[in-house]
């Protein structure tokens, strides 16, 4: 079973820097509900299976993360309104990513 690590998860989001996620280079996008024309705002949720604070280079790699973000430096970074990590607190020993079995 292949495990991701920080550092490839983190190196993941250089791809959004040549293809962005959004269109536009707001935060702010216009959603059309048939009748009204109204604006809503989009968040990146990041979920660690794991704890972050067992795991100083998961930690290390949402920081830069964030960063990345509010630094407002990225393509992607003007695609979203806030980013937020969250911890699932799974066991190491009952963390397995098993792509075959899904």
């Amino acid at each position: 079973a292949h495990k991701a690590t920080p550092s490839t998860i983190l190196s993941s989001f250089d791809t959004w820097n040549e293809f962005p996620p959004c269109r536009h280079r707001r935060r702010r996008f216009a959603e059309n509900d048939g009748n009204t024309l109204s604006t809503v705002t989009i968040d990146l949720i990041i979920s660690h299976s794991q704890s972050v604070s067992s795991s100083p280079s998961a930690s290390r790699a949402l920081l830069s993360l964030s960063r990345l973000f509010h630094s407002n430096t990225t393509l992607w970074s003007h695609c979203f309104h806030s980013v937020y990590f969250i911890d699932a607190h799974i066991p190491p020993n009952e963390d397995l990513y098993l792509p075959r079995a899904a």
